[in-house]
């Protein structure tokens, strides 16, 4: 199940909401972050707060999933070329999201939903090689952050 984060409840509100979940069976909680209404997120759809990732991590089991396109909400670009939801993507995988949500579309337009933040299908290997890239990363400071505890 994906409990996504209300959009005007605290973060420990929704938490519980996902402890209720697992103590009524359902262990397969996925926790997503897709951000809260606030006119500090303009000009997006919602603010994410992406030092939550490790901090849900850290109190629960459950896996951490980010939704920049519900976050974002909109194609644009910013000035160094990237899409606006390409940054919030690396954003949350860097910050060690176990999971990505992220709409794709052959044609946003004729979408009945979420076109206007869907990418292009011809966008997803320049997608994911980013993801590969900002996961790289993460793994790479996790290991120095290993080493630097050892020493």
């Amino acid at each position: 199940m994906l409990l996504k984060r209300g959009f005007g409840i605290t973060l420990d509100e929704s938490l519980n909401a996902a402890e209720y979940l697992a103590s009524e069976g359902n262990r397969n909680v996925v926790f997503s972050l897709r951000g809260m209404k606030t006119n500090m997120g303009d000009p997006h759809r919602n603010l994410v707060d992406f030092a939550h990732v490790p901090v849900v991590k850290r109190l629960t089991r459950m896996p951490v999933c980010v939704d920049p396109s519900h976050s974002v909400g909109t194609r644009n670009r910013a000035p160094d070329g990237l899409l606006e939801i390409f940054h919030a993507t690396l954003q949350g995988v860097i910050a060690g999201a176990n999971m990505i949500l992220v709409d794709f579309h052959p044609a946003p337009t004729k979408a009945l939903v979420d076109g206007p933040q869907a990418l292009l299908m011809e966008e997803l290997p320049l997608f994911l090689e980013c993801v590969r890239n900002a996961r790289e990363a993460y793994e790479k400071n996790v290991r120095l952050m290993g080493e630097a505890k050892r020493n």
